[in-house]
C-alpha cells in the first residue's frame, strides 16, 4: 500500500500550531497559547500520523490506536512519535497524547523544524534572568500569513468543499484559545455552528476521516488534562 505524504512546501500540523503559538517579533510563546500549545502539539502528532496513514483508530469505543505502517516519514518529531507507537502494543489515544506531551524538548523540536525551513530563527536568551532558553522569532512571515488566510477562508467563508488538511487543522484548533490570536473572539463565537458543521458534519472528506477522529479524540484528552502533566511523563 502506498503511504500518504505531503510535499516539501506543506507544513505539518504541529508546525502550523507552533507558528500560531509564537510571537513573531521575539519568538516567545503567545500568552493565549501558554497553557495549550504542548497539548495541541501532542494532539497534532497523532492526527498527522493518522492523516499520513501510519496509524488508525481501530476500536471506536476505546479509541485504540493501531499501527498501519512503520514506514518512516522523514520528519524527526513525527518519526519519534511513530517509533514510540510501533514499539508498543495497541494503546488508547489518551495514552499517546499524554506520552507525546512528554517528548523531551517538544517545543524545541517543533520549532527547529521551522528553523530548518528558514521560517524561524533560533536565538539564545534567558528565562527569569537565570535559565538559558532559545527563542524563535519569525524570519519569513509568508507561511503564517498563508495559514491564517486558509483558516479565515474556511471559518468565515461558505465553501462546502474544504481542503482535508485545513479541515483537520481546524478540528485541532476550534475549541482552543489559539484561534483567538489571529481572529476576534466575538467573530469566532458567531461562527461556532459553521466550525462544528465542518469538523463533525458531512463536510469531512473521506481522506480526513481518521485524522479528524484522531484530532477530536486527542483534543478531548488535552482539554481535560492539567497542563502540569506535560512535563511529568518521560519520552
Amino acid at each position: 500500500m502506498t503511504m500518504q505524504s505531503i510535499d516539501a512546501n506543506t507544513l505539518y500540523f504541529y508546525e502550523e500550531i507552533m507558528l500560531l503559538s509564537l510571537r513573531e517579533d521575539d519568538g516567545k510563546i503567545e500568552r493565549k497559547a501558554q497553557f495549550e500549545y504542548q497539548n495541541l502539539l501532542a494532539a497534532a502528532l497523532l492526527a498527522e500520523l493518522a492523516m499520513l496513514e501510519r496509524v488508525e483508530i481501530t476500536d471506536k469505543k476505546k479509541k485504540t490506536v493501531s499501527i498501519i505502517s512503520t514506514s518512516l516519514i522523514g520528519d524527526r518529531l513525527l518519526d519519534e512519535a511513530l517509533e514510540k507507537i510501533a514499539k508498543s502494543k495497541d494503546k488508547t489515544a489518551t495514552h499517546w497524547v499524554m506520552k507525546f506531551q512528554g517528548i523531551r524538548n517538544l517545543r524545541g523540536k517543533a520549532a527547529e523544524s521551522l528553523v530548518k525551513r528558514g521560517i524561524l530563527a533560533a536565538e539564545d536568551g534567558t528565562a527569569f534572568f537565570f535559565f538559558d532558553k532559545t527563542y524563535y522569532p519569525e524570519l519569513n512571515p509568508r507561511p503564517e500569513q498563508q495559514l491564517i488566510h486558509r483558516l479565515e477562508k474556511t471559518i468565515f467563508g461558505s465553501e462546502q468543499e474544504i481542503d482535508p488538511r485545513t479541515l483537520v487543522l481546524l478540528a485541532l484548533l476550534r475549541k482552543s484559545e489559539l484561534l483567538k490570536i489571529p481572529f476576534d473572539a466575538k467573530a469566532l463565537k458567531e461562527r461556532r455552528h459553521r466550525m462544528k458543521e465542518i469538523c463533525e458534519g458531512d463536510l469531512i472528506a473521506e481522506a480526513a476521516h481518521q485524522a479528524v477522529e484522531s484530532a477530536q479524540t486527542a483534543i478531548f484528552v488535552a482539554a481535560v488534562m492539567p497542563a502540569v502533566t506535560t512535563t511529568v511523563i518521560a519520552g
